[in-house]
């Protein structure tokens, strides 16, 4: 403002006033030398009065070249080099007509060789004589500020499409726990828009039982008390819009602009999982439970399970069975002939049905009916054997003298089979 009004001063001025008000401008022209932003200054026909050093670098132009020439014309034709608007379209120019001080930016000023300038701009009108004499601008270069708001919205756009598209529910509050992000997963999870949730807490999704600790991790989180919180994956039940309630597998994480801190809420609907393991647990339930032999062996025999019912018949510790061959349970009376055939079944995925002879851990001899079936991985190979077996046949058929008895000192031979581990013979 000194500026200005030294300007309008040296207008209205007397010749016996002038020599002192010169010696005020040269040192404002200093003080116009000295600054980074360009100034210049325009007389009453839109012409260049001044312009300073700083204006000069930012335009690329020497200041002969722009002293009495139209600013509108020769550096401000407008927002597009080839179409040229009008004086009066000029915002920095406004001042002439409505005499306030104009602030703003998204003009464009040109370079000598044609590329825009970007500038925040202040324009102030200059009066003398109770006239308006002129105006004064100071402008600023804003091409790397609006660079860097180009690729913030950039990034921006490419993070919104990334996470309308996320599978997972993605959803972030601010530091007042208030959602300021609902994606189109959160949507089709939930069934609420996001126009509908913005602005509200999330404790809507999230049962009543839950509340308070679902409430309690994120204040931890905000606060930043508890950062490993934010990289566990919690377990909870969540809550759709239709009032069903469903399990979800959530992790928090927190993030911040500018010391405002967020955080982000990514949320997977576990059902499918946790019927899974139901599934999966009534399946392991039924197997140990089941009132027969039941166990799971290696491609090489080795056995890696065995049910409850296994442990009792034969008299084995877990311990002494796993990772053991199935030739601990061979009685000796197979033939090898047998075993050969065995594993050319069991290996051409084919599964085996028969009756066999097997030994308890005590030596006591047993027959039991025994079906072998290939476990096969999802390309279709074949990774285990599942073998089931019924005991006590051998004690039926030994009294009733269907089979020879091992007391008499014959061999109880199975019928021609398909027998169940790689025994040695």
């Amino acid at each position: 403002m000194v500026l200005i009004f030294t300007f309008s001063v040296f207008a209205v001025a007397s010749a016996n006033d002038k020599r002192s008000i010169k010696a005020a401008l040269d040192k404002n022209q200093k003080i116009l030398n000295s600054v980074a932003d360009g100034i210049y200054g325009l007389d009453a026909k839109g012409l260049i009065t001044f312009i300073n050093p700083a204006a000069l670098q930012i335009l690329d132009y020497q200041d002969h070249e722009l002293i009495g020439k139209s600013f509108h014309n020769l550096i401000h034709q407008g927002q597009n080099k080839t179409s040229k608007s009008p004086d009066n379209a000029c915002r920095m120019c406004q001042v002439f007509d409505d005499e306030n001080i104009q602030h703003g930016e998204g003009e464009t000023l040109w370079r000598r060789d044609g590329s825009p300038v970007p500038i925040a701009y202040s324009s102030t009108p200059i009066f003398g004589d109770d006239q308006q004499l002129g105006l004064v601008v100071a402008f600023r270069n804003i091409t790397e500020r609006k660079r860097a708001e180009d690729q913030l919205r950039a990034s921006e756009a490419r993070f919104r499409a990334v996470t309308q598209s996320a599978q997972d529910t993605i959803i972030s509050v601010d530091n007042n726990g208030l959602i300021v992000q609902w994606n189109q997963g959160a949507t089709n999870l939930f069934g609420y828009d996001a126009q509908c949730v913005i602005g509200r807490s999330t404790t809507f999704i999230i049962p009543e039982h839950y509340r308070a600790a679902y409430t309690q991790d994120l204040n931890r989180v905000l606060t930043g008390g508890a950062r490993q919180v934010a990289i566990i994956a919690m377990e909870i039940s969540a809550l759709r819009k239709n009032g069903t309630e469903f399990p979800v597998e959530l992790t928090l994480s927190d993030w911040s602009i500018d010391g405002a801190v967020f955080v982000t809420s990514i949320i997977r609907d576990i059902s499918e999982r946790h019927k899974a393991n139901e599934d999966l647990h009534k399946l392991s339930q039924t197997v140990e439970q089941s009132p027969n032999m039941m166990f799971i062996t290696d491609t090489d025999g080795a056995i890696e399970y065995a049910n409850t019912e296994f442990y009792r018949v034969t008299g084995y510790a877990p311990e002494e069975v796993i990772g053991k061959s199935l030739n601990i349970l061979q009685s000796k009376n197979t033939s090898p002939s047998t075993y050969k055939d065995i594993w050319a079944t069991i290996l051409a995925g084919h599964v085996w049905q028969a009756e066999i002879q097997d030994r308890c851990k005590d030596g006591r001899l047993f027959w039991a009916h025994l079906t072998i079936a290939p476990i096969r991985s999802q390309r279709g190979n074949i990774t285990h054997f599942f073998c089931g077996s019924r005991r006590h046949i051998n004690a039926q058929k030994c009294r009733t003298g269907n089979v020879p008895s091992q007391r008499s000192g014959h061999n109880c031979q199975p019928r021609k089979n398909r027998p169940y581990g790689k025994y040695e013979p």
